[in-house]
This record gives C-alpha cells, sequence and structure tokens, in this order.
C-alpha cells in the first residue's frame, strides 16, 4: 500500500474506540491491523478489513472510520441488556423498601407528635433520624446504579427525581 490517509473522522474514531493518542502509533496500529486482516470486503468503492475485533473502512489508501466487529456489537447490545435488566430489577428493589421507609417515616412522625412523655419523644426521635438516615441511604443507591448504568451505555432511565 502507498501513503496511508486517515480522515479526521477516522482519527477520532481511532481515539474513541482504540485510545490512541499519537498520530504515529496510530499509523503503526492501522498498518498492523490491515496486514493481519481476516478477510475483507468490497463494498463498491470502499472496502472493509474485519481484523481482529475491529472492522477497518478503506477508500483507496485513505481510512474513512473504524468500527467495532459485528460480533463484538452483539456481545455489547446483550451486555447492556442485562446490565439494563440488572440495574432495573435493583433499582426496583430499593425502591420497594424506600417506600416502606416512607411510611414508616410517616407513622413515627405521626407517633412523635403524639407522645407526650419527654423521654418517648427522645427515643421517637432518634428513631426517626434511624430512619431519615436509612432513607437518603436508599436514595443515594438508587442514584448511583442510575448513574453507573448511564455511564456504561444504559439510556433507557428516567432522571432520579421523575421517578421517586
Amino acid at each position: 500500500m502507498t501513503e496511508l490517509y486517515i480522515t479526521k473522522h477516522a482519527w477520532e474514531r481511532l481515539r474513541q474506540r482504540v485510545g490512541i493518542e499519537s498520530r504515529d502509533a496510530g499509523i503503526a496500529w492501522v498498518t498492523a491491523k490491515l496486514s493481519e486482516a481476516e478477510h475483507k470486503e468490497i463494498d463498491g468503492h470502499q472496502t472493509k478489513y474485519h481484523a481482529g475485533s475491529y472492522t477497518l473502512v478503506m477508500d483507496g489508501n485513505r481510512l474513512v472510520t473504524i468500527q467495532p466487529s459485528k460480533t463484538e456489537s452483539d456481545y455489547s447490545g446483550l451486555l447492556k441488556g442485562k446490565l439494563a435488566k440488572e440495574a432495573r430489577s435493583f433499582i426496583g428493589k430499593k425502591k420497594a423498601e424506600l417506600r416502606k421507609l416512607e411510611i414508616a417515616l410517616l407513622e413515627t412522625q405521626i407517633n412523635l407528635l403524639k407522645a407526650k412523655n419527654p423521654k418517648i419523644k427522645r427515643s421517637i426521635a432518634d428513631k426517626l433520624s434511624g430512619i431519615t438516615d436509612e432513607k437518603y441511604r436508599i436514595e443515594d443507591a438508587i442514584l448511583g446504579m442510575r448513574i453507573a448504568a448511564q455511564s456504561m451505555g444504559v439510556e433507557d432511565f428516567r432522571t432520579f427525581s421523575e421517578e421517586v
């Protein structure tokens, strides 16, 4: 192959998907992948080289883009689906716990309002504080799971304030 030209889009994909920042390292990586490609398919004026977990799309001596191979994308989709299912399950269980705690919190507040004895009021206030702390801990766990799932590509969660 003559001189290799890498388009701006391909450089962005190289940085994003492979993590290579250096121009020399990028050219070396692309050259190595092109030479070790298992097979290539010609699609009009573009040639797709399938090398490992990447597909390199060439147009003559120009690298147009770098894509994850189809099998990698399939596994990625499968994992995203499983992750979404587990995240929804976790959040559902935590929301059920949260509802129970909110009921207990309201009952405890009613008991505090009814109480006359200062010792009993202090005891109920301590219990109220513990329930409130537990409620905040569960809300933090729900929010943490949402953020973690979204950072891994699960996008079908509404914002925390919409559901809680």
